[in-house]
């Protein structure tokens, strides 16, 4: 018969023992089926146009060209990442296009005068996108100035 001073101890023991075998499953027999790793985080695409300048006014019989920047987790796209251009109206040359060194270039051409809504748009390899718009303004080009005497 243990002393009365070591009763509580082991008492405290053998209760340490039960609640550690409880925790961790029981007998090492461990998980029948192996938990899958977790899904990685989705990208972050962000796209920038840096040329034409917002609000500017163009003549529509000159081209225009329009520059994207396009960064996936916050680095320059990869080549090869698809790029969307739009406009509202007229002819884009290469509408869509892929990115290389994380910029993609379109020109737009035969555009009607007025407001222009460009949007251009890229999408990441695992399906994420991004889109971002400009309004830019046509006019027609100005005629030549005649000085009558």
């Amino acid at each position: 018969m243990p002393l009365p001073r070591f009763r509580l101890p082991v008492r405290l023991g053998g209760l340490s023992l039960g609640a550690l075998l409880a925790a961790c499953g029981g007998s090492g027999g461990g998980s029948s089926t192996p938990e899958a790793p977790p899904a990685p985080a989705p990208s972050t695409v962000a796209v920038t146009l840096t040329a034409p300048a917002a609000q500017e006014v163009f003549e529509v019989d000159a081209p225009l060209s329009i520059r994207a920047q396009v960064t996936i987790n916050g680095a320059p796209a990869s080549d090869g990442t698809p790029v969307r251009f739009a406009a509202t109206s007229g002819t884009l040359a290469a509408a869509a296009t892929t990115a290389q060194g994380g910029v993609a270039t379109a020109t737009l051409t035969q555009a009607t005068p007025g407001r222009q809504q460009l949007t251009v748009s890229a999408t990441a390899a695992d399906g994420q996108s991004a889109t971002t718009t400009r309004t830019v303004y046509l006019r027609p080009t100005p005629w030549p100035l005649e000085v009558l005497v």
